[in-house]
């Protein structure tokens, strides 16, 4: 397996397994790979479990959106700061749209 990473940029090309990797609660390598991921890889229009297949289990789900956490920041105990990759899919399970959602406190 050959991972390429940047030291100037801080961008890597997606890597399944890299992506599904958690060190204590972050994901150390999404923010890094999460272009290369959206630039490269068809998303929209996929069938869900392909990007289950692809991506994982998602850490948030509801009846027609899931999402992966890519960055949480945290003051003391409380989030100041999250990063993620959100998908919406239809009755059909197509995935119809992705987003990257940030929020700040």
């Amino acid at each position: 397996m050959l991972i390429i990473f940047s030291s100037c940029t801080g961008k890597a090309k997606f890597d399944k397994t890299m992506w599904q990797t958690k060190d204590d609660m972050e994901y150390p390598y999404r923010n890094k790979m999460l272009n290369d991921l959206i630039k490269n890889y068809k998303l929209a229009g996929i069938r869900y479990t392909d990007l289950i297949n692809l991506l994982g289990k998602p850490q948030f789900k509801d009846s027609s959106s899931i999402a992966y956490e890519v960055i949480t920041r945290y003051d003391a105990i409380d989030p100041n700061y999250t990063k993620r990759l959100d998908f919406t899919f239809s009755g059909d399970s197509i995935i119809t749209s992705f987003k990257i959602a940030e929020w700040k406190k």
